[in-house]
């Protein structure tokens, strides 16, 4: 997968937002699943923390 659009990212209509390379035969339902992961709305999403917690010994 190549992503071109970063999340919170605005976005217009025809943009790439990903490009799938693939060698197998389930280009289709993995596909649907990449445009299943994705929801595009009127608000950017809330922003969350890349490291939720940090957890020593």
């Amino acid at each position: 997968l190549v992503l071109h659009k970063k999340l919170g990212t605005p976005v217009t209509k025809g943009d790439t937002l990903v490009t799938l390379h693939a060698d197998t035969e389930n280009v289709d339902a993995i596909s649907n699943m990449i445009r299943n992961a994705y929801h595009i709305g009127d608000k950017a999403p809330k922003k969350t923390p890349l490291i939720q917690e940090v957890i020593r010994p």
